[in-house]
Formats: structure tokens, C-alpha cells, sequence
């Protein structure tokens, strides 16, 4: 059975564009695996102070957001892990353990870890080409109905589980890279050590795009 959690939007669909990959929410949750991402029916919009920065996450990705996708699934990633809210920040200090963000996502995400927040932390984003209605709840990890999740799953591109180059585990991916050998990509823990050590443009040419050849 396929889970799901309702956002509002154009926090959905940055979701399923891969602007915002962590959900910030006042409980934690027990939930992993596979998790449909259901925009809401009623459209609350992001606040005027971050109109300017969702434009500009959905023009730079040739993306656009529309009322099609109200009370819609729009999108299925996997929930990977639950972080309590003060691990997170775009500032690095020594005092504690950190998990640095992009400033992107910061903006679109509730990090006061002061409130007792907690992140959901999700990959591999499967954006469905055509929405799919479906009524949502408020609950976290509500039950997508077997005909919406069938409709759902048609979209979904076929995964296939490789073992990770580095470190042996599994390591997802849409397809493979170029230059490993068969059966063979990098899971998300590795890429991020690599993508630190090595930078980007050295990891990107050695094991392909996150979200396509691997996950992040």
C-alpha cells in the first residue's frame, strides 16, 4: 500500500521538481520507504516574501506550477530519514553536530528547531507527468486508494537497484552511469563524501546526475 502526505502548494510541486526535498513538520514519523506527494485542494500559496524565490526555482528548472495540480499526487519519493530541526542550518559550526542546506532549501522549509520541529528527509523524486486526483488528509502517512495508487504507479520510471561502487550497499538508480561496471553505481551516502572531498563537476563525471543515475 502506497502512503502519502498532503502539502500545500507550491510546496508539492517544488517537491516534485526537486527545489524542496525536505518536508518540516512538528512530529516525527515512523514512515520510510516510498511516500506519494499529494498537493492539497485548498491553494494557501507560499508567503509574498518567497514569490520571487519559487518563480525562480521553477523558471531555472523549465518548470511551472498550475491549479491542475490541486488535490492532486504529484509526485512519489522515498523518506529515508526523520533529523530533529536543530541539525539543520546553511551555516556550519563546530559545536555541534550539523547537516548543511542549500539556501534554496532553507527558504522553502520551517527549521526552528527551538519549536520541536522535525525533517523528513527524502530522495529520489519521481515528478508524475500527469497529476493524479485524489482526495487528501490531514494525517501523515495516509493510505492512497488502490485505483489512484495503480493510476500513480503507471508514471513511475522502473528503478533499478544497483550495488554501490564504494561501500557495497544498494544504491538506486534510473539508470546507469556511463562508466561503471554493470551492476554497479554509488548510493547517496558515498556521492555526498565524494561530491565534499572531490566537488561537484569531479563527481558528476565520474558517476552521473543525482536523481538519475543515482540518488541524493
Amino acid at each position: 500500500m502506497l502512503k502519502a502526505i498532503t502539502l500545500y502548494e507550491p510546496y508539492a510541486s517544488l517537491m516534485a521538481i526537486g527545489a524542496k526535498r525536505n518536508e518540516t513538520r512538528g512530529c516525527r514519523t515512523s514512515l520510510r520507504g516510498d511516500i506519494a506527494i499529494h498537493a492539497a485542494k485548498a491553494d494557501h500559496s507560499a508567503p509574498e516574501s518567497l514569490a520571487s524565490a519559487v518563480i525562480h526555482a521553477f523558471r531555472s528548472r523549465n518548470m511551472r506550477v498550475g491549479p491542475e495540480t490541486l488535490g492532486c499526487i504529484v509526485a512519489v519519493v522515498d523518506l529515508w530519514d526523520v533529523q530533529p530541526a536543530e541539525k539543520f542550518g546553511t551555516i556550519k559550526t563546530s559545536d555541534r553536530e550539523f547537516i548543511q542546506l542549500s539556501e534554496e532549501e532553507f527558504m522553502f522549509g520551517n527549521y526552528n528547531g527551538g519549536c520541536g520541529r522535525w525533517i523528513y528527509r527524502t530522495h529520489t523524486v519521481r515528478r508524475l507527468t500527469k497529476p493524479v486526483p485524489c482526495r487528501g488528509y490531514q494525517s501523515i502517512g495516509w493510505t492512497v486508494p488502490p485505483d489512484v495508487e495503480a493510476k500513480v504507479r503507471e508514471q513511475l520510471p522502473k528503478v533499478t537497484t544497483l550495488e554501490c561502487c564504494c561501500c557495497g550497499q544498494l544504491a538506486p538508480a534510473f539508470k546507469q552511469w556511463w562508466n561503471r561496471d554493470t551492476g554497479y553505481g554509488i548510493c547517496a551516502p558515498c556521492y555526498r563524501q565524494i561530491t565534499a572531498k572531490e566537488g561537484c563537476v569531479e563527481a558528476l563525471q565520474r558517476y552521473g546526475h543525482p536523481g538519475v543515475h543515482h540518488s541524493l
